[in-house]
């Protein structure tokens, strides 16, 4: 590492990082020259290193890859920091972590979350190769290709499946106890993180998956639908929401409010960012939220800016509580360090983290439907949607 590094400065603002629909939910703020300073603890540090590396030459029985041990310090050093949040993403980890910034990437169309060692789909998008292909929610990934996932980061599994773009492979799933072979071919994939419908009663309905790639511009159309529609109320369900980007989310919640507070960034010196909405325009609607406990980071500043400044009320389970963002360093090399650089600051000037946000009416899901997503909870059980729409009937009386 050169002594002077230059440096690209990205802010992320989201709970989990997913393959394929939610990796990169980040924005560019510039960029800036860093000078990496030696003190006498630094050079020790580096000494230290220099002769394990040494012994390690000397003495090691087994192959060497100095590449891989080289991400390993790198890792292991963020992760001596004992956050959560930041980390380290090396040069092959890359292109998967950036490129659904876009909100256009290569895969096969699902979002998975890590359950202990076992990758699980928890969520299929519409008119990809995994719908085609048959996977199910809750499909448990065993093998790509009779390679093993088990213990597998998401990175790792999202690398395996973009190694055979372009190419029919076979995943292992195992659903209900039994292993299935599901043949598919991974292709481009737009994600779609906003849809909408009409209930009765003149209630628009509009659920937004994460704030990220194309969110701001399909919010927008699902919010003309509704308006074309003669909505007389909204329901926006960012339940299952993990975050996502800082500009997405304050061009979003600057679609529905006309003034005030969205939010306030803090760094660790004081140093404040007030993002205030400004758009003259704003829906003069009732509005429901709907939240659960993995409602977080992003989806909380959409929450929390919507009922503080009184535009909306909240039907649910408290939130996720992440209160911090982070900034993406470029290192030069197609690597990245994640780190978290600063708290925000709901309208009412509280931090949420690791606190969350409690709902106005709290209202829980039945056990066998908390781990799904809420698109395939069933008609006519889904107990937090049935109280948004009895509390949406009684505001627009």
């Amino acid at each position: 590492m050169t002594n002077k590094q230059k440096t690209v400065y990205t802010v992320l603002i989201t709970a989990v990082l997913t393959f394929i629909s939610s990796t990169v939910l980040y924005f560019a703020l510039g960029s800036n020259i860093v000078y990496f300073l030696s003190n006498n603890q630094t050079a020790d540090g580096i000494a230290k290193l220099n002769r394990i590396d040494k012994l390690v030459d000397k003495y090691f029985y087994g192959d060497i890859d100095k590449k891989e041990m080289q991400d390993w310090a790198y890792a292991g050093y963020l992760a001596g920091l004992d956050d959560p949040y930041t980390e380290y993403i090396s040069s092959g980890e890359y292109d998967s972590f950036t490129e659904t910034s876009t909100g256009n990437y290569t895969g096969i169309g699902v979002e998975v979350t890590k359950n202990g060692e076992e990758t699980v789909i928890s969520d299929i998008f519409e008119g990809t190769p995994a719908e085609k292909a048959g996977f199910l929610p809750n499909d448990i990934i065993k093998k790509i290709d009779g390679k093993d996932m088990a213990g597998k980061a998401l990175s790792e599994v999202s690398s395996a499946i973009k190694e055979y773009a372009g190419k029919t492979f076979a995943v292992t799933v195992e659903r209900g106890g039994k292993m299935i072979d599901i043949n598919v071919e991974p292709g481009e994939i737009e994600t779609v993180q906003v849809s909408g419908k009409m209930l009765d009663g003149g209630i628009s309905y509009i659920r937004i998956s994460m704030f990220e790639g194309h969110c701001a511009e399909q919010l927008k159309t699902a919010l003309d639908n509704a308006k074309n529609s003669g909505a007389k109320g909204i329901i926006f369900d960012v339940r299952n929401n993990p975050g996502g980007a800082l500009d997405i989310i304050t061009n979003c919640v600057d679609q529905i409010l006309d003034e005030g507070i969205i939010l306030t960034v803090r760094d660790k010196n004081g140093k404040e960012n007030v993002y205030k909405a400004k758009d003259k325009e704003k829906i003069d609607l009732p509005i429901v939220i709907l939240t659960n406990a993995q409602t977080a980071s992003a989806a909380e500043v959409f929450t929390s800016s919507l009922h503080d400044n009184g535009k909306a009320y909240t039907v649910g389970t408290k939130t996720y509580g992440k209160g911090v963002v982070q900034t993406i360093f470029d290192l030069g090399d197609k690597s990245i360090a994640k780190i978290t650089t600063a708290k925000y600051f709901t309208p009412k000037n509280v931090c949420i983290d690791k606190i969350g946000l409690e709902p106005d009416k709290k209202v829980e899901l039945d056990e066998k439907y908390k781990k799904m997503s809420v698109k395939y909870i069933p008609d006519g059980e889904d107990a937090q949607l049935i109280t948004a729409v009895e509390v949406m009937k009684e505001k627009i009386k």
